[in-house]
């Protein structure tokens, strides 16, 4: 599984909110479930947070599990708040044809089709074949 850009190596979490962060960690502080908590409710995905610390998302998500409801993430600094993700690709939109190259395509459209039918089989081969399939049933 392959991050995307803009959470590749928990980039966009601003080097004050990881030291804090990783403060917490060290020092075993209660705060810190509220402040992944916290985090995950601003945007944060598991695998940004663990990796800021150094542990698995599944780690970080157990974590964040222990925040109880009423916890408050006072840590001296706001959460910060992710950067917002990259647009989507879109297709461009439909470009307007003339009338001659509307009938141009139409024309190459036609001619394309009638040289992927296959011809069609003279009565002598239908009839030939049905009697082979006959006789050997």
């Amino acid at each position: 599984m392959s991050m995307s850009p803009y959470q590749d190596d928990g980039a966009g979490l601003p080097a004050e909110f990881v030291a804090k962060v990783v403060e917490l960690h060290r020092n075993f502080d209660p705060r810190l479930p509220a402040v992944f908590q916290a985090a995950r409710d601003a945007g944060w995905k598991l695998t940004v947070l663990g990796h800021a610390i150094g542990v698995t998302n599944s780690w970080a998500g157990q974590i964040a599990a222990k925040a109880e409801p009423g916890d408050v993430a006072d840590i001296g600094m706001p959460i910060p708040t992710p950067p917002a993700k990259p647009a989507p690709k879109r297709w461009p939109k439909a470009v307007a044809l003339t009338d001659t190259e509307a009938e141009t395509l139409r024309a190459l459209n036609q001619a394309w089709r009638v040289y992927l039918r296959p011809p069609l089989r003279d009565r002598e081969h239908w009839a030939a074949s049905n009697e082979l399939v006959r006789d050997s049933g």
